[in-house]
């Protein structure tokens, strides 16, 4: 299933036709819900971020020098983050959000429909003024 919300581009006829060919569902997130949907963005990311800048620029004040960071650094860093409190409650938070809206119906093939309805609409109201 692909989840993703109604900007127009999303919608076009090839991107649709793309979809249908590999078979996949589409659960279009209804407008001004995006932000609510987007988890990960909302709780995890920017603290994940801050934590991990927060290691790299420790590393380059220890080594007093910009020298190339090891893959192995980084690994160790995105561990060491993973393992943190606030990352731990940031997933919690995170996921508790995700099961209210998973568990709230919402009819957003319909929610399309009328919005396509509507531009049509508006398009013959443009063209008969």
């Amino acid at each position: 299933m692909l989840v993703i919300d109604l900007f127009r581009a999303h919608r076009t006829e090839k991107n649709v036709d793309l979809i249908k060919k590999l078979g996949w569902r589409v659960a279009y997130i209804p407008g001004g819900c995006t932000s609510i949907v987007q988890v990960h963005d909302l709780y995890v990311n920017k603290p994940f971020k801050t934590l991990f800048t927060n290691l790299y620029l420790q590393r380059r004040a220890d080594a007093g020098d910009s020298n190339a960071t090891t893959r192995q650094e980084v690994v160790d860093w995105v561990i060491q983050v993973n393992q943190h409190p606030e990352i731990k409650s940031a997933l919690r938070l995170g996921a508790e959000k995700l099961n209210k809206i998973l568990t709230f119906p919402v009819e957003a093939e319909k929610d399309v429909e009328r919005e396509q309805e509507a531009n049509a609409r508006r398009e013959i109201e443009m063209h008969v003024s």
